[in-house]
């Protein structure tokens, strides 16, 4: 699975991580336009919050650094949100074995938000960046052929992006690192 690096204790007392280990098999008969979200209004940046916490103490090497804006209320599934952010953060400690830092970054417009997180690591190259949101894809650069994972997280990660009517991107050079964005409506 893509988030193997959750220690148990911390996955257990975290509803949204507990989720996040189960991504991919959640997704097995929702992904292609069936998933359903279960909306409510939440803070985004409290999510982003919450889930960087977490995720900061299976790293002792990355920083995780927010650089957040005042924002809205959005109208969303929060927890399937919070597995994005998962998702992301967990790909950027994974392929930046080499770096100190993670930076995860809000802006808003009237109309949404984007988050933006990136990485100081291996970096993608433009070949790859255009089948990097396909189902099962797998980097093959030799350079990071021993890093696991299904190809599945980021298909599934703009999967629920998509249905919460917003898009996802990657702007990447190899060997300087990577950045993912999604922009969410504040109303769904």
């Amino acid at each position: 699975m893509f988030f193997l690096p959750l220690q148990s204790r911390v996955a257990s007392e975290n509803p949204y991580l507990q989720s996040a280990e189960v991504f991919p098999t959640n997704f097995a008969n929702g992904i292609e336009g069936q998933l359903v979200l279960r909306v409510e209004e939440f803070d985004l940046n409290d999510v982003i919050n919450e889930v960087t916490e977490d995720l900061q103490m299976t790293t002792k090497k990355h920083r995780i650094i927010k650089e957040l804006q005042q924002t809205q209320l959005i109208k969303g599934d929060r927890e399937r949100i919070s597995q994005v952010i998962v998702n992301l953060l967990s790909n950027a400690i994974k392929y930046s074995p080499n770096a100190d830092r993670i930076i995860i970054k809000t802006a808003s417009t009237d109309a949404d938000i984007t988050v933006c997180i990136q990485d100081f690591g291996i970096g993608i190259s433009e070949e790859m960046q255009q089948k990097l949101f396909k189902r099962f894809f797998r980097v093959t650069d030799g350079s990071v052929s021993t890093f696991a994972g299904l190809g599945l997280g980021l298909f599934i990660a703009k999967e629920i992006v998509s249905k919460h009517h917003g898009r996802m991107w990657v702007e990447s050079t190899p060997n300087k690192g990577a950045t993912f964005c999604f922009t969410l409506p504040y109303n769904l």
